[in-house]
């Protein structure tokens, strides 16, 4: 899917963010803060006490020369003001569009739907604009946040990802900095780093088990879509390829000696 095929994103306002936003406005001067995001520095604003849900945001809270607080921080220039929208959206009222909906056949029933997507184009274009904002929060530690993030990429695949479009995501998740807040506090590199990838992140280890139950399909119809991922610096230094791989062989492994691999995938 090219990004010019790409429709825009689904945005449904609810009335949770309308009455939000209302009640936003009300609020005096001292209790708003303006945040700027972005190369243009758009501004941003949200509730003092709605920074609580994010250590990073609040520490950086600023009142020097203006009438009211706010927040302006070099290494925001580099966000992307649409998806700092989302958290915005979040830090108001705990959800962002597009709403996670139940599957037509009941509450328990996956895969979940995204209020208001209704083609593949849909569901893959907020699964890769869903990536950028699960890295965002990241780096503002809002853990809330990645977790919902998560949840509505995972479990809202009512019209199932491409393989394209889950390579899509690991280039977002695995070719994101290694630095783990806006204070740029990174993991520091040890020589054998190369060789000790950090497995914990949940989406990083859900897109390795996709890739990998896929494998064979993506070999022979993505795989130099595959190469160039896992051959970036960054996806590499993150194991990329090697976590795929070793996932797949480990399957087999565990199949037993006796085991002739056959066509596994769809």
């Amino acid at each position: 899917m090219s990004p010019q095929s790409r429709p825009a994103p689904v945005k449904i306002k609810r009335e949770a963010e309308i009455q939000a936003l209302e009640n936003l406005q009300k609020k005096p001067p001292d209790q708003r803060v303006k945040i700027y995001v972005g190369k243009n520095n758009a501004e941003i604003e949200v509730g003092l006490e709605d920074l609580g849900k994010s250590p990073i945001l609040k520490a950086l809270i600023s009142k020097l020369g203006a009438p009211g607080p706010y927040i302006m921080h070099p290494k925001l220039t580099t966000v992307n003001a649409d998806h700092f929208q989302s958290v915005r959206e979040f830090l108001l009222t705990d959800e962002y569009m597009p709403a996670l909906v139940n599957n037509p056949h009941g509450e328990d029933v996956l895969p979940k739907q995204l209020d208001g997507c209704t083609s593949v184009d849909h569901y893959e274009n907020e699964a890769l604009r869903g990536a950028h904002l699960y890295v965002l929060a990241e780096k503002l530690e809002m853990r809330t946040l990645q977790a919902l993030v998560f949840r509505k990429i995972t479990q809202a695949q009512f019209h199932k990802y491409g393989i394209k479009c889950l390579l899509d995501l690991a280039m977002v998740m695995f070719s994101r900095p290694q630095e783990s807040d806006m204070n740029g506090k990174g993991r520091c590199k040890r020589d054998d780093d190369d060789n000790n990838f950090d497995e914990g992140d949940a989406l990083e280890n859900w897109l390795v088990e996709a890739l990998k139950n896929q494998f064979q399909a993506t070999m022979i119809h993505h795989a130099r879509q595959f190469f160039r991922v896992a051959n970036h610096g960054a996806c590499k230094k993150r194991g990329f390829g090697v976590r795929v791989l070793r996932s797949k062989v480990d399957d087999w492994e565990a199949l037993g000696p006796d085991f002739i691999a056959s066509e596994d995938d769809d």
